[in-house]
């Protein structure tokens, strides 16, 4: 929900069964998320994204810290994708 979202074409690299990741991926459960990020943690890094600040409590969980860093993650399969766009989040919606 903070973490920029890439468009990609697939360089259709066999050894990867011709897939490539979607996301990130977490480096921290969602139990943990919710145990150990403050709300004044989340907001700040959630700075410059419009979201429901009623719900704070709640989102936690989907915490931007919570998940790996997708710049690594796009570095990782360089040879599997090209990046075509960039994204940057301006809108997190959680619905409960």
């Amino acid at each position: 929900m903070g973490s920029d979202s890439f468009l990609v074409i697939g360089k259709g690299n066999s050894d990867s069964l011709f897939s490539s990741s979607h996301g990130a991926g977490r480096s921290m459960s969602r139990q943990l998320a919710r145990k150990t990020i403050s709300k004044e943690s989340l907001s700040k890094q959630l700075s410059g994204i419009f979201y429901q600040h009623e719900k704070l409590s709640l989102l936690s969980e989907e915490a931007p810290i919570s998940y790996k860093k997708i710049e690594t993650i796009m570095a990782l399969q360089k040879n599997l994708v090209k990046i075509t766009r960039r994204l940057k989040p301006i809108l997190s919606y959680k619905g409960t």
